[in-house]
């Protein structure tokens, strides 16, 4: 092992823990549900970027940020249904991860060339949506078979998990693919004239599309944050009729 990969596990480790702990302060208490989850989205884009290697950063940060969130090592018997419900978490995290890395190496190929408006969609599609089951499915699974969380509640803990995961990982998502346009400029920055001045040259119509795909990009991130500010002011009403009527309702939701 080298000291560059070793170097990058550490940075994923710590982003995944760190933007874990920020995350868990958009909480609902008692709960753990999020309405975003930038570890999922942290994790995918280090793989795009740093290959499929880096999994053990993310199975090791996912297990410690949950085992330390429910409490496992304040427990005088760590060897309990929380730890196991943090291992499946950390197991289901890392293979959504992985799936990910592995579904966009085989549609977009890597390293990513988003030249067009379709290459960033299914990134964003692939990335978000579909590969978002993965851990909402093994997450709520355990937590079901753990008996920690209700048959009954096995749905909206579901639904809870798979949009924190998908907002976390467009957010990401969106960031990479700028990074990517704008360490290539030549994909994006048009010929505007010669030397003299003279006369304007005619953008290609591959070029064109790469202009539309670069243009989307800002589209794509205002239409995110609209939905992430509606959504956090809706979990802000929430939270104030929460702190108003304690006795009223209950939640069991778990992150």
């Amino acid at each position: 092992m080298t000291t560059n990969y070793l170097a990058r596990l550490a940075i994923l480790l710590f982003l995944y823990v760190f933007t874990g702990k920020l995350g868990l302060l958009l909480a609902v208490p008692p709960g753990y549900a999020t309405i975003i989850w930038p570890p999922s989205g942290i994790a995918l884009g280090m793989l795009i970027i740093g290959g499929a290697r880096l999994w053990p950063a993310v199975l090791a940060g996912s297990l410690l940020l949950n085992a330390y969130n429910s409490g496992v090592f304040a427990d005088t018997e760590w060897f309990s249904a929380r730890l196991f419900a943090a291992a499946a978490i950390a197991a289901g995290s890392t293979l959504q991860a992985l799936f990910g890395h592995a579904l966009i190496a085989r549609v977009l190929g890597l390293p990513l060339r988003l030249n067009t408006v379709r290459d960033i969609l299914l990134l964003l599609a692939i990335g978000g949506p579909l590969t978002c089951i993965i851990a909402a499915s093994v997450g709520v699974a355990a937590l079901a078979g753990l008996g920690i969380v209700p048959r009954a509640d096995i749905a909206a803990n579901w639904l809870a998990w798979w949009s924190g995961d998908l907002l976390g990982v467009c957010d990401i998502d969106a960031f990479v693919t700028q990074r990517l346009q704008t360490e290539r400029p030549g994909l994006v920055v048009p010929e505007a004239a010669d030397i003299r001045g003279t006369q304007t040259q005619t953008l290609q119509p591959d070029n064109r599309r790469r202009h539309l795909a670069a243009g989307s990009l800002g589209v794509i991130g205002q239409l995110d944050l609209r939905v992430e500010l509606g959504v956090m002011r809706h979990l802000d009403q929430k939270i104030d009729r929460i702190r108003s009527e304690p006795d009223d309702i209950e939640f069991s939701i778990i992150y």
